[in-house]
């Protein structure tokens, strides 16, 4: 049987005389490790984002639909206006309300299971550990930022909406008062 020992072809004999001597390979794991880091830091800034986004649509829903019980347009002609702005300040508290459900935000892998199972590990294995269940994380909470920013955005887009409407839905009522 050959043996490849340091670029040299080697016999049987020839190799149990050698000492084993393995050159490590050289990886870039803990580089990676931190750029993972990194990017898990930038996705759970991007979810408190679309959060703040999604509770200041909330805010400004829950004061629009307070104000609508406060003042009623006594406007016949416009009544369609003012039922379609509830129904898009109804959706957009669904949106909102969607945009706060709780979900999974990635894995946690227990100090106990690091302990128990990875104590003797090599600091390159360990890392590689840690590493592949940041990969799980990064994926999981990828997902939470798509959907929270997909509910923040429409929740934005029919809170404009309802706005657009309220201000035609005025407009409209002062000018029927302007006219008469």
């Amino acid at each position: 049987m050959k043996y490849k020992y340091l670029g040299k072809n080697m016999t049987d004999s020839e190799h149990s005389q050698q000492p084993e001597v393995q050159t490590p390979q050289h990886n870039n794991i803990k580089l990676i490790h931190e750029h993972l880091e990194y990017q898990i830091a930038l996705v759970n800034r991007s979810i408190d984002i679309s959060v703040t986004k999604v509770g200041f649509v909330l805010g400004l829903t829950t004061g629009l639909i307070l104000f609508k019980t406060t003042v009623h347009l006594t406007s016949n002609g416009l009544l369609f206006l003012d039922v379609f702005s509830i129904i898009l300040c109804l959706v957009t508290l669904g949106f909102c309300l969607a945009g706060f459900q709780p979900k999974s935000g990635g894995v946690l892998l227990l100090a106990k299971t690091l302990y128990d199972e990875h104590y003797y590990d090599s600091e390159e294995t360990f890392f590689f550990t840690l590493t592949s269940v940041a990969m799980e994380s990064l994926d999981s909470l990828t997902v939470l930022r798509d959907f929270r920013a997909k509910m923040a955005n429409y929740a934005i887009w029919c809170l404009c909406t309802t706005i657009a409407c309220e201000a035609i839905g005025w407009i409209g009522f002062e000018l029927l008062l302007f006219l008469k």
